[in-house]
C-alpha cells in the first residue's frame, strides 16, 4: 500500500473546501478595499465641510484656473436672493424690454399683458431710490422666493435653476 497522497489526489478530495476558502479570501479583500475607499470619501467630505467658508474672502479673479480646478465659495441665501433682485432691478433701468421678458405670465398679467403699461409703471413708480434698493426681507420656500425691497415693493421670484428665474409683483405700491 502506498501511504503517499499525491498533490493531485489531495486537490481532488478537497476541491470544495479549497474553493470555499478562495471565495472567502476574495470577498474579504473586496470588503477591505471598499471600506477603505468609503472611509477616505467620508474623511475628504469632513475636511471640506470643516473649512471656514467666508463670503468676504478675497477670490483671486486674476488667476487662470486649470481644467477641473476651482475654488469653493459659500453663497448665503440672502446673497443669492439679493443678486437675483439686483439683476432684475438693474434691467428695469438699463433694459426694460429684457426686464419685461423676465416677468412671469402672472407678472405680465398685472399689467394686462401690455408692455406700455409696464413702462409707464417704471416711469411713474420707480424713483432713483428704487434703483438703489436692496432686499429688506425674504422668504424662500422650495423654488419660490418672496421678498420685499428697501422701498417696500414686494416681488415673487420663481427659480427654475441658477440664474434662471421669473419675476412677479405681489404688491404694486
Amino acid at each position: 500500500m502506498n501511504d503517499k497522497i499525491t498533490l493531485k489526489e489531495m486537490l481532488k478530495e478537497n476541491l470544495v473546501l479549497i474553493a470555499i476558502i478562495v471565495v472567502i479570501f476574495c470577498v474579504s479583500i473586496g470588503m477591505a478595499v471598499f471600506k477603505s475607499m468609503q472611509k477616505k470619501d467620508i474623511n475628504d467630505y469632513a475636511k471640506i465641510k470643516e473649512q471656514n467658508f467666508d463670503i468676504n474672502k478675497k477670490i483671486d479673479t486674476d488667476k487662470v484656473y486649470k481644467t477641473n480646478e476651482y475654488q469653493i465659495v459659500h453663497i448665503s441665501d440672502y446673497t443669492l436672493v439679493n443678486s437675483y433682485f439686483l439683476r432684475y432691478n438693474r434691467m428695469t433701468l438699463t433694459n426694460p424690454e429684457k426686464a419685461w421678458n423676465m416677468l412671469s405670465k402672472e407678472g405680465k398679467e398685472a399689467f394686462n399683458l401690455d408692455y406700455d403699461k409696464y413702462l409707464a409703471f417704471l416711469k411713474d413708480k420707480k424713483t432713483i431710490l428704487t434703483y438703489g434698493a436692496t432686499v429688506k426681507q425674504f422668504k424662500k420656500e422650495g423654488n419660490i422666493i418672496t421678498l420685499m425691497d428697501t422701498e417696500n415693493y414686494k416681488y415673487k421670484f420663481t427659480t427654475h435653476g441658477v440664474w434662471d428665474f421669473e419675476v412677479e409683483f405681489i404688491k404694486l405700491v
